[in-house]
């Protein structure tokens, strides 16, 4: 027990550096196409419409739909290529949609979306059409040529993968569900999971957002978000991705310590 009460002093000593040194070396980045002082140009995104193959990568709105079951859906990527330096650890990542429209909803409608993972080898093309027939990702091809598939031509349903991330409710402006926004609010998805993995060497071919529940009466409803090709207020509402990361333990270690010793000897 001495020996104990002897390494309790250098136990805080330790925790209150290590707590010090994530503080100075935290970092945030925010991805958002083509807004602010650095704009970024790395965002792609297009909603699908359930059986049919139209294109939708230009269009200023995303959709995402419930019709008893699984519906239109939205595909949306950030490249990450250089955004975020190496040993770092993802701390949170939170994925931002501006809600606009609701559509078909009842005063006690919600739906739930879900930030899905796109798995890997199914890159997509977005394209910049509005209803435009193939030439582009859709509901049941990935690319320009109508080549390559979506497993089962479900857009992207049977390709999807389950990170663990948020979900988000939404309902028409008034309505009753108390756990869901309303149109003119930004949707937050937390997804610190699928970031986490595509920093560490997982291929991002992006997100799906799909409806996976619906509350109330009737079975239909949908929600239109801005894209990332929005002009509202200044393309403000443009989809965002932003990252909170700090450096690895160790290198924190190294680089707490190495703080401590210049200090001494200054």
């Amino acid at each position: 027990m001495k020996h104990v009460g002897l390494l309790f002093p250098f136990v805080l000593c330790f925790a209150a550096l290590f707590s010090f040194t994530v503080n100075c070396y935290a970092s945030e980045i925010v991805l958002q196409q083509n807004w602010g002082s650095n704009p970024y140009y790395g965002c792609t995104d297009a909603w699908l419409d359930v059986g049919m193959k139209y294109n939708n990568g230009g269009d200023p709105a995303l959709h995402v739909q419930w019709d008893n079951g699984y519906s239109d859906d939205t595909v949306m990527k950030f490249d990450l290529t250089g955004q975020i330096p190496a040993n770092q650890q993802i701390t949170s990542a939170t994925l931002s949609v501006y809600y606009v429209y609701a559509g078909g909803f009842e005063n006690n409608n919600a739906i739930t979306i879900q930030a899905f993972r796109v798995g890997a080898g199914k890159g997509w093309f977005e394209n910049t059409g509005i209803n435009l027939n193939g030439q582009g990702v859709n509901w049941d091809y990935r690319d320009q040529y109508e080549n390559q598939v979506w497993t089962n031509k479900d857009g992207g349903w049977s390709d999807k993968v389950d990170d663990g991330d948020g979900i988000v409710k939404i309902k028409k402006t008034g309505g009753t569900p108390q756990d869901a926004i309303a149109p003119m609010n930004w949707a937050n998805w937390d997804v610190t999971n699928t970031v986490s993995l595509w920093y560490g060497g997982t291929e991002n071919d992006g997100f799906l957002l799909a409806a996976t529940g619906f509350v109330g009466s009737g079975s239909s409803a949908y929600g239109e978000f801005d894209s990332k090709e929005s002009e509202r207020y200044n393309w403000y509402y443009r989809p965002m991705l932003t990252i909170d990361y700090v450096p690895e333990p160790a290198t924190l270690l190294l680089l707490g310590l190495g703080g401590v010793m210049l200090r001494k000897r200054s």
